[in-house]
């Protein structure tokens, strides 16, 4: 009989891309990876990969192997969960990715707290702004702002995701303050830019959506680069509330009143519909939406300072 973790390698390798990659979603070396394929194919009497110095393909057989490896592995998963639900149980290895500011600034702790709850899980964060592939990069799920996610993702929203111009008071007293859409192509801008987000800043009027093009002389794809930028006085730049709360309160920087409301977003679980079931996954999500709650303590504590009004 086969042994079930070289099936599942074999499907990591296909996914993943290449042998290393597997070795890396796995965290084992890349020898123990060859090796569990060198027996799979021993196994089963045929080679599955042809492998090359610019990657690898599949053989016929690896084909033909393939969609049958995938129903086997979704199966296990499946079995595992069942025993997992009767049992009452939270138990396993839960990859995710997260913006790192928002994981530093007030995630960590709520992450520490679902750990504690859950001695049987364990949680492997990749905290970064960069754009990834859930799937492709090996992950369980992400969380990040989306409102309409991939058709192949669930989005469960966590909680709302507001956003916040803001410049420092040094760049206010030297340069004044924009006090509309069009006053602000008059002013430097630091803008947000990564693949996945659109450089336009949105706002909310009377009559519907509106967008800006901000110009400027920096750009960056992590927000606490672009927090620090803005504390620094570099230029007026739209963040979300959750980066800048306690620069806000502090008086580090100041909000800036185009006399319309950046547009409300979400900060949304996203994940494959594959992982929907696992219960790791689900305990994980409904702890964090308990722990952060609607609206969060970032934007609770820029109303109660009087920065922001909440809906």
């Amino acid at each position: 009989m086969i042994r079930s973790e070289l099936i599942a390698t074999f499907v990591h390798i296909v996914d993943a891309g290449s042998l290393n990659a597997a070795a890396r979603r796995l965290g084992l070396s890349r020898s123990v990876i060859s090796d569990r394929l060198n027996a799979l194919e021993a196994d089963i009497g045929a080679s599955l990969i042809t492998r090359s110095t610019h990657g690898f393909s599949l053989t016929r057989a690896g084909e033909a192997f393939l969609e049958h490896a995938r129903g086997l592995v979704g199966a296990m998963e499946v079995a595992r969960n069942a025993v997992a639900e009767a049992e009452g149980s939270v138990s396993g290895l839960l990859r995710i990715a997260v913006p790192a500011a928002l994981t530093i600034r007030w995630l960590a702790p709520v992450f520490a707290q679902f750990l504690r709850d859950h001695p049987r899980v364990t949680l492997e964060v990749s905290a970064s702004d960069r754009t990834i592939d859930i799937v492709q990069d090996g992950f369980d799920m992400a969380i990040r702002g989306a409102r309409h996610p991939d058709s192949a993702l669930i989005a469960r929203k966590i909680t709302t995701g507001r956003r916040i111009v803001v410049c420092s008071p040094a760049y206010a007293e030297e340069y004044g303050v924009p006090r509309s859409l069009a006053d602000l192509q008059n002013h430097t801008c630091s803008v947000y830019r990564n693949r996945r987000v659109t450089q336009d800043w949105t706002f909310r009027t009377s009559k519907g959506v509106r967008y800006a093009r901000p110009a400027g002389r920096f750009e960056a794809d992590d927000g606490s680069v672009l927090v620090q930028a803005a504390v620094e006085g570099i230029g007026v730049s739209l963040l979300p509330t959750f980066m800048v709360a306690d620069e806000l309160v502090s008086g580090c920087l100041l909000k800036v009143d185009l006399g319309v409301e950046p547009d409300i977003d979400r900060i949304s679980a996203v994940y494959p519909k594959s992982n929907a079931s696992l219960p790791r996954l689900r305990s994980f999500v409904d702890h964090v939406r308990g722990a952060i709650g609607d609206p969060p303590p970032w934007d609770v504590r820029l109303a109660e300072a009087g920065i922001i009004e909440l809906d």
